[in-house]
């Protein structure tokens, strides 16, 4: 070991408790929102290539980033690793571990039904596993006080975003909160245009870069309203205008469609939000949610 990269064995026990539960990948993932410009460009290089950067030198890396071997190394530990090398092995490992989410892009034609239910569902629950490691907690605390202190929140969601955001708005009408979720895109940037200071436009997208929900998103946070991201990206066009980004959820893996398994990491996030509210919720709030009970039970056969 170099002694640049010994520096790494002096990160704190909260940090390094983390950094040992969590993938490389999610690690990476966890706290690219977070870097310095150069540091961010080795985290995607690595990200980029995962696996296959055990075949990369740490003056490839530093090529392929645009930046110094010396920035590499200290990007590295800024990420939780003792320095490259450490990254690289654990990056490699990462890929090669069963039960990894990479496993699902060993799904063949030759597979019986059975092994693709099975690849998919280890493929989801990964994503779940690696959902703390990538979420602020502290964003979380503030999205969910935001939402009890809400003048009326808006739902902004589209393509597979949409049933998301709809789930949402369901829930936190039982808590008795005022929501808006319209379904189709034009509407969603009409009533963003009508928030106000104290509003809260709560944005999903997987990518943080679909061009309707950004500008519906953009016209909500130009209005003076908090604008929550719920997004599977910690760098992109939405969690920089956003006053709270929860990361989480993965990226796409061989023939699934790129969003399935974020959706279900998202779904969480929204699950988690309105349990927080629930918990905390004053004995007015606490009567809503039973009056919603009721309602619903009067549907039920």
């Amino acid at each position: 070991m170099t002694a640049s990269e010994a520096v790494g064995e002096n990160l704190p026990d909260d940090a390094a408790s983390a950094a040992a539960e969590a993938t490389a990948v999610e690690r990476i993932r966890g706290v690219l929102a977070t870097l310095r410009r150069s540091d961010a460009r080795v985290a995607t290089v690595l990200l980029e290539r995962g696996e296959r950067v055990g075949v990369l030198s740490v003056s490839d890396v530093a090529e392929l980033a645009g930046t110094s071997e010396s920035t590499v190394v200290r990007a590295c530990q800024r990420m939780g690793f003792r320095g490259y090398h450490d990254a690289k092995r654990q990056l490699v490992a990462t890929a090669a571990a069963p039960g990894s989410p990479d496993d699902f892009d060993q799904v063949v034609p030759a597979d019986e039904s059975g092994d693709v239910l099975e690849k998919v569902v280890s493929s989801s629950a990964g994503v779940l596993r690696g959902s703390l490691s990538t979420l602020d907690r502290a964003a979380f605390a503030a999205t969910s006080r935001a939402l009890r202190q809400a003048r009326r929140i808006l739902l902004i969601g589209v393509g597979p975003s949409s049933p998301i955001a709809q789930d949402a708005a369901y829930r936190l009408r039982l808590l008795g909160l005022t929501v808006d979720a319209p379904v189709d895109s034009l509407t969603q940037h009409l009533s963003a245009g009508l928030l106000s200071a104290g509003d809260v436009a709560l944005v999903i997208s997987h990518t943080g870069a679909t061009r309707e929900t950004l500008a519906s998103a953009q016209t909500a946070a130009d209005r003076g309203a908090d604008v929550v991201a719920i997004t599977s990206f910690a760098r992109s066009p939405l969690t920089q205008l956003a006053t709270h980004a929860l990361v989480t959820g993965g990226e796409g893996t061989g023939v699934r469609v790129e969003a399935m398994a974020s959706r279900l990491a998202h779904l969480a996030i929204v699950d988690a939000l309105f349990v927080d509210l629930s918990v905390h919720a004053d004995p007015a709030t606490l009567a809503h949610i039973e009056r919603g009970h009721d309602i619903a039970t009067e549907h039920q056969l």
